[in-house]
């Protein structure tokens, strides 16, 4: 499709390439492709009209923040631009060795794995969310933030694509960074969830929910 929409496509691959190995930021971008800020906006707007790529805010932030950043579209572009198309002449010359891409591929499936949980709260139901998405301030981040604006109801989520998980070590983590989320503090009400592949121990506690690998099974089979 780009081939028809654009000139100078080359610029528009490593834009791509660039946000599939995480240059999400308009200067990591930038810097990746090497052209200065300014000429760089012109194809993040075409590739924003036909969808290539989606621009997103912190959930708790205005669209206009200034604190966006991009990400692919689709899941088959995350994997093309990160796995093929750099690689895409030792695959053609069938000289391309798997192995290569074994230790990242892991860390790319975590990024998968938090779409998969995303769905799962949204399908759940846990309490009618009028917003849902990543959050993030200066070096804090957190994977899955929903929130229902007039309830006041938020719920924070880390989704570690691990096994064994340490219930009480992610949970403090998770609630220390809650606390730097400035929306409705003090007047809203909070639930905690963790997403595993497994964990070493499941301890009930009030308003923490966990979930792992057979969980998610249970929820696509009843879902089919």
């Amino acid at each position: 499709m780009m081939r028809y929409e654009f000139e100078n496509l080359s610029t528009y691959k490593l834009i791509l390439e660039a946000i599939a190995f995480g240059k999400t930021k308009l200067n990591e971008i930038k810097d990746y492709i090497k052209v200065k800020r300014t000429d760089i906006s012109p194809y993040l707007k075409n590739l924003l009209e036909v969808r290539a790529i989606k621009r997103i805010v912190p959930v708790t932030e205005k669209v206009k923040s200034r604190l966006g950043r991009y990400d692919l579209s689709d899941n088959f572009l995350k994997f093309w631009f990160r796995y093929v198309y750099p690689n895409l002449s030792s695959i053609e010359e069938g000289i391309f060795d798997v192995r290569s891409i074994k230790k990242d591929y892991n860390a790319y499936l975590g990024s998968i794995f938090e779409e998969v949980c995303k769905q799962f709260l949204i399908r759940n139901n846990f309490f009618p969310f009028t917003k849902i998405g990543k959050w993030w301030h200066k070096d804090k981040e957190i994977d899955i933030v929903a929130l229902n604006e007039q309830t006041k109801e938020i719920i924070f989520c880390e989704c570690k694509w691990r096994n064994k998980i340490n219930q009480e070590e992610v949970l403090q983590r998770l609630k220390q960074k809650a606390q730097c989320v400035e929306w409705n503090k003090g007047k809203r009400k909070e639930y905690y969830t963790i997403f595993a592949k497994s964990f070493k121990e499941k301890h009930k506690e009030k308003n923490v929910f966990l979930f792992d690998l057979k969980d998610l099974e249970r929820f696509l089979r009843k879902a089919m």
